[in-house]
């Protein structure tokens, strides 16, 4: 893949400074205390920084929309619902504990892999996106999949560490449930166009780990262990539709349809 060219670097790192700039400005607008302390405040900003900078540098390389577009309608959304006084300090709260478990990032840039692969494979504006690499093979699909679904697994991973408890454990299959969770839609997407698993996913997993950032005061933790079900219902969602299609001969001439294997 080809490096970020200067303008890409350059929007990074005024969405990265932007991202951290208007957080301590609504800190202060609210007077929010809790990562007042200068150390803590300080590797905030760090994280707040990267969360800001990434996606932005993956839209301005590549012209994919997701990343940069979803880090923007989340955090608008954010401070719209906290200056109206509606929030009441809730929401900054879940965003706040998004950045620090590295939720926010990670969501934005898997929809922007997301992305990528529904407009490559169905020729959606793909002549638009520039330094990515080809669709994988069936061969490699798999390796893609779970590397890719990381971006949620991992920050769910540390999510469940917040929870306390059995911590290693719960961190171990917390981190798995997630991952397996975001690589069965990206895996059925990859071989064959399949996209009702994107279903159980989008309504799911974003619910019990942003819900679960928002309310970690006042629940245990234990319904993460809904991400497993959502992974079940999702490798479902791809079953179905695979026989459907193959009773109406789903092959429709896109880069997922000339593959010799669909699914």
């Amino acid at each position: 893949m080809i490096r970020p060219n200067r303008r890409s670097v350059a929007a990074a790192l005024l969405a990265g400074g932007g991202h951290v700039g208007a957080l301590l400005a609504l800190f202060e607008t609210l007077e929010y205390t809790t990562v007042e302390a200068t150390p803590l405040l300080g590797l905030f900003a760090l994280l707040a920084f990267v969360q800001g900078a990434v996606p932005v540098l993956v839209s301005a390389h590549t012209r994919l929309l997701a990343p940069a577009s979803g880090l923007v309608a989340l955090f608008s959304g954010v401070v719209a619902v906290e200056l109206s006084g509606a929030g009441d300090s809730a929401l900054l709260e879940m965003y706040v504990m998004s950045i620090v478990t590295g939720l926010t990032g990670g969501f934005v840039v898997f929809a922007g892999v997301l992305e990528f692969a529904i407009r490559q494979g169905y020729r959606l504006g793909a002549g638009r996106l520039r330094n990515l690499p080809p669709l994988p093979g069936d061969d490699s699909s798999r390796r893609v999949a779970v590397g890719s679904a990381g971006l949620v697994g991992l920050p769910a991973g540390v999510l469940g560490f917040f929870f306390g408890g059995p911590v290693i454990a719960l961190l171990v299959l917390v981190l798995v449930l997630a991952t397996v969770a975001a690589a069965v839609p990206l895996l059925a997407l990859l071989r064959g166009g399949f996209v009702s698993p994107l279903v159980p996913f989008a309504i799911v997993v974003p619910y019990v780990l942003y819900g679960h950032a928002f309310y970690m005061t006042e629940v245990s933790g234990m319904g993460l262990l809904l991400l497993g079900p959502a992974a079940v219902l999702s490798a479902l969602a791809w079953k179905i539709e695979r026989a459907v299609r193959s009773r109406i001969g789903g092959r429709d001439g896109t880069a997922f349809a000339d593959r010799s294997d669909c699914g």
